[in-house]
């Protein structure tokens, strides 16, 4: 089982993501909109996934260096593209 981040650690990444424009919701195809798991995030445009990771990488370095960091990229948005269950709507 994983150690539980501290809430100081967890609402600073929080704050520095979403300063960044990095959003904890995400809405689905029928445009409900869905709280994601802990410590997830998305963001849209129409960088690359290296460029993504290394912008990341420096938010959570700054909040604790000992961090991990995966950046998955989804190139066009449908419902083949993504799935998800036991999200919670806004």
């Amino acid at each position: 089982m994983g150690k539980t981040i501290p809430t100081k650690i967890t609402q600073g990444i929080h704050n520095a993501m979403g300063n960044s424009n990095y959003s904890r919701i995400i809405t689905g195809f029928n445009g409900v909109r869905y709280h994601l798991p802990t410590a997830e995030y998305t963001i849209t445009g129409i960088n690359t996934a290296d460029s993504i990771y290394i912008h990341v990488k420096s938010i959570a370095n700054i909040i604790d260096i000992n961090n991990g960091v995966l950046v998955t990229r989804v190139p066009t948005l449908n419902s083949q593209d993504i799935q998800w269950g036991g999200l919670k709507p806004v």
